[in-house]
C-alpha cells in the first residue's frame, strides 16, 4: 500500500514513524472525547497517561509502555552506511536484569 500510495519503498524506519504517530494520534483522540479538550493545561499529561494505558498493535507488532510513559521494547538497530546505502546489520536487545550505563 505504502509503495502504491508513494511511489517508492519505504525506508528502514517508515514503519516505527507510521507506529509512533498512530499511538499518540489515538491518545490524542481518547484524551479530547474524554474531556472535549476544555482544558489545555492537563492536556499533555493526560496524552502521556493515555499513552501508557494499553499495549498497541501496529505494523511493527507489539508496543509497550511503563507508567513513566517509557517503551518497554528495547531492541534497536544497527545500520551502516555502505556505498550510499544504509545497510542492516543486526538487532540489539539488553540482557534481561542487566543495569543500564
Amino acid at each position: 500500500m505504502y509503495t502504491r500510495t508513494f511511489s517508492q519503498q519505504p525506508v528502514s524506519y517508515s514503519a516505527y514513524g507510521y507506529d509512533c504517530m498512530n499511538i499518540l494520534l489515538d491518545a490524542i483522540r481518547q484524551v479530547i472525547l474524554r474531556n472535549g479538550g476544555s482544558d489545555p493545561a492537563a492536556f499533555r499529561t493526560a496524552v502521556a497517561q493515555q499513552v501508557g494505558k494499553g499495549d498497541w498493535t501496529g505494523t511493527i507488532g507489539e508496543t509497550r509502555f511503563n507508567a513513566q510513559g517509557d517503551t518497554s521494547n528495547r531492541a534497536f538497530a544497527i545500520y551502516r552506511a555502505t556505498g550510499g546505502n544504509w545497510v542492516g546489520i543486526e538487532t540489539v536487545s539488553p540482557k534481561t536484569g542487566s543495569a543500564a550505563g
